[in-house]
């Protein structure tokens, strides 16, 4: 299912309308009124006090024509967002290579940390507006409006290796980890205040040459198996999913991989995660910070307290999080990929043995996580990816036959790894 992209990037213009829109209205007919009142029961006030009425008069005028300014740029903003969407991303393409926009619907992931206004995927990134080829980037910076203007935004800027820029202002207390996660996906970019892409500039401009903007960017490291696409970081395992048991473990905690926070997991991967060293930092962190697993021991025994307490209660979160937890172990290095496959067969027979199909799973997880997440942003998110994932008839719970043999799916798995015994 194609990420659905015009609609969030047209409701992004249309939630900025109402402000310019409401100031307008009210600096115009406040404006009127004034110039009604002066003219009309005041007249006695505006002869005694012309200056005043003259003042006040034309405060009202300049802020309307002001307000009114601001309305048609954000009117202009809204109408022109999909023809500067397709002029940016043009940039990176072949000529007469067609209408961009399908072909960003397709790569796009998800909007980074679930609801910010930037969305990212394996090739493209797109801002409101704005759209920039990820291998392009060659810097991710951050400018603080506090520090000169009555503003409390913070402003992130990327600039590509040919001095391309966009932008997108956050409000403040997102724009830490939003831009804490640009900079990792983005490892080998040049990052920090935006000043330094301003001394960059006007270095090159000092010896009057033209800026080389690729030099900006550091080499990428070392590593036998590349760089991931998704997340630019070294892989450690080329971890594709080989077998329909290891789609089945995925599919049963998709709802999470599709509608968690960050967005980076993905049902293409045993366990997953592409197993990459940003998502084994990632892991690890989640794995100490959520669970308290610093080790392998603690990691079998909460998957353990998960299976039995999710058969006692017939609870599809509790059953649902026991092999999303062995895939964190996996993904952080705990496990193998052969013991992530051996110690989540009580799991998948206990999920199979406890519920009928995906729909109940599913909704029993969603009951149970509405509950623990009633007042948290992450309801609305792991909603919205439930809802598209039932409706969507080529994601895993619509594909992927519920009433599979695990034993046999599981020892055939096994058998096509091959003798892995070496521990990470």
């Amino acid at each position: 299912m194609a990420f659905p992209l015009l609609r969030q990037q047209r409701g992004y213009f249309l939630r900025r309308l109402p402000a310019p829109l409401l100031w307008t209205a009210i600096l115009c007919g406040g404006g009127c009124a004034a110039i009604e009142y002066f003219y009309g029961p005041g007249e006695a006030f505006a002869n005694a006090h012309p200056f005043l009425m003259g003042m006040v008069t034309c405060a009202g005028l300049m802020g309307a024509g002001i307000a009114a300014v601001y309305l048609i740029v954000r009117l202009l903003a809204l109408l022109g967002h999909r023809g500067r969407l397709k002029k940016t991303a043009c940039r990176y393409l072949p000529p007469d290579s067609g209408d961009p926009l399908p072909l960003l619907a397709e790569d796009l992931r998800c909007r980074v940390l679930g609801d910010s206004d930037i969305w990212m995927g394996e090739e493209w990134i797109v801002f409101p507006g704005r759209a920039m080829k990820r291998d392009a980037v060659a810097g991710v910076y951050f400018e603080d409006f506090s520090r000169q203007y009555l503003s409390r935004k913070v402003r992130i800027t990327l600039v590509d290796d040919q001095g391309n820029e966009m932008t997108v202002d956050l409000p403040p207390g997102r724009h830490p980890d939003i831009y804490q996660y640009l900079a990792q996906m983005h490892s080998q970019a040049d990052r920090g205040d935006r000043r330094r892409l301003t001394a960059f500039r006007m270095e090159a401009q000092h010896q009057d040459r033209p800026a080389d903007f690729r030099r900006l960017k550091a080499p990428p490291p070392q590593a036998p198996l590349g760089l991931s696409r998704w997340d630019r970081s070294p892989i450690l395992e080329e971890n594709r999913i080989r077998s329909r048991y290891e789609e089945w473990l995925v599919t049963s905690y998709c709802v999470y991989l599709e509608g968690q926070d960050y967005r980076d997991g993905s049902t293409a991967f045993a366990g997953g995660f592409e197993r990459t060293q940003y998502q084994r930092e990632q892991a690890l962190w989640v794995l100490e910070a959520r669970w308290e697993v610093t080790g392998r021991e603690e990691l079998f025994s909460t998957v353990e307290h998960l299976i039995r307490t999710g058969r006692l209660g017939r609870d599809g979160w509790q059953l649902g999080r026991a092999p999303m937890v062995l895939g964190y172990g996996y993904a952080a290095g705990y496990l193998t990929r052969r013991e992530l496959l051996e110690y989540s067969l009580p799991a998948a027979k206990a999920i199979q043995e406890t519920f009928s199909g995906w729909r109940e799973l599913t909704d029993s997880y969603m009951a149970s996580f509405d509950r623990w997440a009633a007042h948290s942003n992450s309801r609305k998110l792991r909603r919205r990816a439930y809802r598209r994932l039932l409706a969507d008839p080529a994601s895993p719970l619509n594909t992927v036959p519920f009433q599979m043999e695990l034993q046999g799916s599981c020892q055939e798995t096994l058998r096509l790894l091959g003798e892995e015994t070496t521990h990470p």
